[in-house]
């Protein structure tokens, strides 16, 4: 089973978002901020990351750069979810972008380019 961590600091989203992914087949894991989501990173390696860009503490795109310098961590496809317009600096990061709010089709072709974006050891 494909394992993916939710990383939003919203509850609504990351309630709403287990539910769909749960619905569709992936085992779901979260936290709640930046700081939560390394301390899981450090001890579990998800298939995927699902990340916001703006979290308390450590900002997503902060997230992202220490967990690829965690060991096993550096091959995560992460796809970065923000309401801003545009999608910050830094995209080598995250395999795909989904602007909030965004539909659940776009949810699944994102998770589905995060899975190709795999590597072949994964």
């Amino acid at each position: 089973m494909t394992k993916i961590l939710v990383v939003d600091d919203e509850p609504s989203i990351v309630d709403t978002l287990r539910e769909i992914l749960t619905w569709e087949g992936y085992e779901v894991s979260a936290a709640a901020e930046g700081k939560e989501a390394l301390e899981l990173l450090a001890t579990t390696t998800p298939d995927i990351v699902l990340i916001d860009y703006m979290l308390p503490w450590l900002d997503g795109v902060q997230v992202l750069t220490e967990m690829r310098r965690l060991p096993g961590c550096a091959h995560i496809p992460a796809i970065l979810m923000s309401a801003v317009a545009e999608p910050p600096a830094r995209s080598h990061l995250w395999v795909a972008f989904l602007k909030k709010p965004f539909n659940i089709q776009s949810l699944l072709q994102a998770l589905d380019k995060a899975l190709a974006a795999r590597t072949p050891s994964e």
